[in-house]
């Protein structure tokens, strides 16, 4: 009884224990629950302080985030919040910083992106009573307007103004140059041609902000640049944009520079006269330098010798304004490099000169735009392009001097980047569409596995592959010919036999029309060996579990390209259909294909969608590939 009491009072004080350690693991539990929850519940909390806010146009905001802190990684890098604006026209923000400013009346969504997570606050822009005298401006560059802001409920410290570009709203303050007084009156000149957004601010003396937005269209209006060039011999007329030239004269060199200071032997400053004509009465060492330029006062200017020059342009804008420019001439002697081959329809030509400069301007054109059409980016680069076969014209002015060519325009069809054919045969590669004048220079990289003759015949050596060049007036075209030898040579022939035909799943045993397992089949079985003994041909995947019960799978996965033989068949992987290793495709290896010397991606031959095709082993489907066969050695 001592023992069962014993073995009772033990059993008592163990219970005590075991509920007081299970209560504390429960507490334990709980708060690791609890700390856990916290956490997560932190790290979700990353958003905006306000989630809503209301502005008026003028306004800024500094937008404020919630377990936001930049995170710094072992090399150095912050990763910090980024903001975006989902229409600029309403309202702007800084991409790092968050500053808001609103720009116009309506409503957007400010995102903020941090650590893969993201944010909205949304954001209602209220118009103001700022008004403008004039909400549109079209100025020509140089010209000057101005603009007066008001606001009937605010009494202005100061004034600002924003620019922006409209086709992407990004910020352009060189593009205009206004000024603003304590008035409200923007004095507004363009510079740059283009299309933009003028914000004008005012700012009360609580330091609140309202604006209105002026559109701004500035017009070409004058030189493009401050060089022109003329060719020796050529002549030119200065092109300038809404003005009208009063007159043009030839300057000497240093006409223009201010005076310089020289220190003398008493180590006092001097005007250096002898560099600058201000200081020095009008004489005959001030006449103009025309030793290399002649022009008159309507702005045709004449190249005498190679050299520079420069001119003094007076104009008058549209505008009514008149001005006057130093510009800079540039005297070339251009030369035009003539093609010295046919070209070839399809490729880009680009024209070559020499003895040009940076201002020097080339104008061509076509007497046949449908043989050869002359195309000008809206860079002002040029390029030929060659349409079709026939005969055209090219006639070229280059700072105001002539030149022009007769040329051909080719269109030869070689389309042969791989070829096979057995040891100790021979084959023809030619072009097609030939013009009879044109010479074809044949050479092959290695005589001993590919010869070639100069009338396009390759014969076979040993087995191997070499590259055949031929070249046609000045271009290189390619051709890798793999030699091989037996059953799987003569499939892959068969089948190239067929290239074009139609690819059709219903017709796929008919006369013209293959799938990509008919395809094979057929190959081989006009190669004299029937797979699967069958007069049918079955489907991929049951060709591939045939090919593999008879030990002839040499591969389950991509291999290098060398290690394949012509007539080899690759079988690809499709989305579970049920069928032998998903197999839902097969293509034939064909031969090399050399992209680059040391790099052959090999050339397959299949049915797909498109008809009977070549393709690229390497990269057609390559990580799709669950089994390679060689259905004869």
């Amino acid at each position: 009884m001592k023992k069962q009491s014993g073995i009772r009072g033990w059993s008592q004080k163990n219970r005590v224990f075991c509920i007081i350690a299970l209560f504390l693991a429960v507490c334990l539990l709980l708060s690791g629950r609890e700390i856990a929850k916290a956490a997560e519940k932190e790290e979700e909390e990353f958003g905006f302080v306000e989630t809503s806010i209301s502005l008026y146009a003028g306004n800024t905001y500094q937008l404020e985030m919630v377990n936001a802190e930049p995170v710094v990684d072992e090399f150095g890098w912050s990763d910090t919040v980024s903001f975006y604006s989902s229409d600029p026209n309403i309202v702007r923000v800084d991409a790092w910083t968050g500053l808001v400013r609103a720009v116009g009346a309506g409503k957007a969504d400010i995102t903020a992106y941090f650590m893969g997570k993201s944010a909205v606050c949304h954001v209602k822009v209220k118009s103001t009573h700022c008004e403008l005298s004039e909400e549109k401006l079209v100025l020509y560059q140089g010209q000057e307007a101005e603009i007066t802001l008001t606001n009937s409920k605010q009494k202005a410290a100061c004034y600002e103004h924003f620019i922006y570009r409209k086709e992407d709203n990004i910020e352009s303050d060189w593009s205009l140059e206004v000024e603003e007084n304590d008035r409200g009156v923007f004095t507004v000149k363009g510079r740059e041609a283009g299309e933009y957004y003028l914000d004008l601010s005012l700012t009360n003396r609580k330091g609140e902000s309202y604006s209105a937005r002026c559109e701004v269209e500035v017009l070409e209006c004058g030189f493009s640049s401050n060089g022109v060039s003329v060719a020796e011999g050529g002549t030119v007329a200065l092109e300038i944009a809404n003005g009208e030239i009063l007159s043009c004269e030839v300057v000497r060199e240093d006409w223009w520079k201010e005076p310089q200071e020289t220190e003398d032997e008493n180590g006092d400053f001097d005007r250096n006269q002898e560099n600058t004509g201000i200081e020095t009465p009008w004489g005959a060492e001030q006449e103009a330098d025309e030793t290399h330029l002649a022009t008159d006062h309507q702005g045709n200017l004449t190249g005498i010798s190679a050299g520079e020059a420069k001119i003094s342009v007076k104009w008058q804008a549209v505008y009514g304004e008149e001005r006057e420019d130093i510009l800079t001439v540039y005297i070339t002697t251009p030369e035009y490099i003539p093609f010295e081959n046919k070209l070839f329809a399809g490729d880009w030509y680009y024209p070559n000169f020499e003895g040009t400069s940076y201002y020097s301007k080339v104008s061509a054109t076509s007497s046949n735009d449908e043989v050869l059409e002359v195309q000008t980016s809206d860079w002002g680069d040029m390029s030929l392009v060659p349409k079709k076969a026939g005969k055209a014209t090219l006639k070229f002015t280059v700072d105001g001097l002539n030149f022009q060519q007769k040329v051909q325009v080719i269109d030869p069809q070689w389309g042969q980047e791989c070829a096979l054919v057995k040891k100790g045969k021979a084959k023809i590669l030619s072009f097609t569409n030939l013009p009879k004048d044109s010479e074809v220079i044949w050479k092959t990289s290695d005589k001993k596995t590919v010869a070639v003759s100069q009338e396009g015949k390759i014969t076979g050596k040993k087995l191997g592959s070499a590259v055949i060049t031929a070249t046609l007036e000045g271009k290189t075209f390619f051709c890798t010919v793999t030699v091989g030898s037996g059953k799987g040579v003569d499939a892959a022939l068969k089948g190239e036999e067929v290239l074009g035909a139609i690819y059709s799943q219903e017709k796929r045993m008919q006369e013209g029309y293959y799938d990509c397992s008919s395809f094979v089949w057929r190959s081989y079985n006009a190669a004299g060996l029937k797979i699967g003994n069958v007069n049918s041909a079955p489907t991929a995947a049951e060709i591939a579990r045939k090919l593999e019960a008879e030990g002839k799978a040499i591969a389950y996965e991509y291999i290098e390209a060398d290690q394949l033989k012509p007539g080899d068949l690759i079988f690809y992987a499709g989305y579970g259909n049920g069928r032998y290793k998903n197999i839902d495709h097969v293509s034939m290896y064909y031969g090399s294909s050399y992209l680059w010397e040391d790099l052959d991606s090999g050339a397959i031959i299949h049915a797909v969608g498109s008809g009977v095709q070549f393709e690229s082993y390497s990269w057609y489907c390559s990580s799709s590939i669950v089994m390679i066969a060689r259905p004869v050695e």
